[in-house]
């Protein structure tokens, strides 16, 4: 859990719980609180504070205005591997924020050691607070987009080489449910983020605080379009995939078509040789049947090597 108190002047520090019972919020401060919403309850909050946070629902799925403040939810990304996908709540006033989650939700580590020093966050108000928390997890969406990338392009490395292996289609498949994820969560957000950039959200909202806002729209229609366009990176893969492994099927049926044809040569000439008329050739004895053994072993041999030669042609 973190209580991070911001001062106008550049006053920032780090707050223990028993600071809040004394605490003074005014315009020139801004008040982040983080952390699970067992941790949070039990802190001795500000009255504006506690009120606020005893009508937060956990569950909610929509942008919820009160008098002086506003509740939002938002799904975050899991760690790699995980099946479930947490979730962040965002309390927001004029001039605290309180952040609610699990796990993922609330590591914000990260973020808050980005700052070095005494910052100016206490001039900022809680909606743009909240913009960048919602603007940090857009940030690990783009960097799991950047790993899916990574790993496609090693893939394709792998298909294009003829060194994709069996598992191919198991790492098509994982990439394909990470980045079904992915739309599921887009699909999530976009609902909260088009409601904070709704005319009728908060009327006497700032202009510098709508503009934020606004900018938050935007990244989201970013990400929108490049979880879109790595979802058809994955399907171009499959299309790959499929192409090689047509390529050597082709490849194959070509070399076992040479085979065939060796193998019925060397079935006619037996054939031949297993006539009944009474020619000078097949009274030779062992030295004719030598003779037929390696004309049919000369005729395997030339169509084995075409045949290799063949399969090694692209």
């Amino acid at each position: 859990m973190q209580i991070q108190f911001y001062k106008a002047n550049g006053h920032d520090r780090t707050l223990a719980p028993k600071d809040l019972a004394k605490l003074r919020i005014s315009a020139d401060s801004l008040l982040w609180i983080n952390g699970t919403s067992a941790e949070i309850a039990a802190l001795p909050l500000p009255e504006a504070l506690a009120d606020a946070f005893a009508m937060h629902d956990p569950a909610m799925e929509t942008v919820r205005v009160h008098d002086s403040f506003y509740t939002l939810s938002i799904p975050v990304l899991s760690f790699p591997g995980e099946e479930s996908s947490g979730a962040l709540s965002l309390i927001v006033g004029q001039d605290w924020l309180l952040s609610v989650g699990e796990g993922v939700a609330t590591d914000f580590e990260a973020f808050i050691d980005h700052d070095v020093g005494e910052t100016m966050k206490g001039k900022l108000s809680g909606s743009t607070l909240a913009v960048a928390l919602i603007a940090d997890h857009f940030g690990r969406v783009h960097h799991r987009i950047a790993s899916i990338n990574r790993e496609i392009d090693r893939m394709e490395e792998r298909v294009l080489t003829g060194r994709e292996g069996r598992n191919t289609l198991q790492v098509m498949a994982v990439l394909r449910r990470q980045v079904s994820r992915l739309r599921e969560l887009i699909d999530s957000l976009r609902g909260t983020v088009h409601a904070l950039t709704r005319p009728d959200f908060l009327p006497e909202m700032a202009g510098e605080d709508r503009a934020h806002f606004m900018h938050l729209q935007a990244g989201f229609e970013r990400l929108e379009d490049e979880v879109a366009r790595v979802r058809d990176t994955v399907v171009a893969s499959f299309d790959l995939y499929a192409t090689r492994v047509a390529q050597d099927t082709n490849r194959l049926v070509r070399t076992l078509t040479f085979f065939t044809i060796g193998i019925g040569l060397v079935g006619a000439l037996a054939g031949v040789f297993g006539m009944n008329f009474k020619v000078a050739l097949f009274e030779k004895g062992e030295q004719g049947f030598f003779l037929a053994a390696w004309i049919m072993a000369g005729i395997l041999i030339v169509t084995a090597a075409v045949a290799l030669v063949s399969y090694r042609r692209p």
